[in-house]
């Protein structure tokens, strides 16, 4: 059985050229970052419904530790994201739950910086 993220950022303005480098250059970083063998983070090609300006679905690696590490990773990816599109509503779910959002720290489920678990977790 398959996991999987999903994400969506809408706002009435589409993005910017100057954001559309800037959403790409943030997913190319985070893409090249995961070493694991796993699916990257993409989006959905255009036409997107009405005010929908970023959305897509990452299925997360089967064995359970990859699918952490991997989540742990696309949250930071996500939260970079946000962080660039701050006037955007966003949605972050993983198979229809939500990934909460605090201001400091970005997209993490709890316990997900446990220091034990991360070190745990494969590079």
């Amino acid at each position: 059985m398959s996991v999987s993220l999903q994400y969506v950022a809408e706002r009435t303005m589409p993005l910017a050229p100057h954001e559309e480098v800037l959403v790409a250059r943030v997913v190319d970083e985070w893409n090249a970052a995961l070493r694991l063998s796993a699916p990257r983070l993409s989006f959905d090609a255009p036409p997107l419904p009405p005010a929908v300006v970023l959305r897509g679905t990452t299925a997360l690696p089967p064995h359970p530790f990859h699918a952490l590490a991997s989540l742990v990773h696309w949250c930071g990816a996500l939260t970079e994201l946000r962080r660039a599109l701050p006037d955007a509503w966003w949605s972050v779910r993983v198979d229809g739950d939500d990934i909460p959002w605090e201001d400091g720290r970005g997209y993490a489920l709890p316990g997900m910086d446990d220091p034990e678990l991360l070190a745990a977790l494969p590079r």
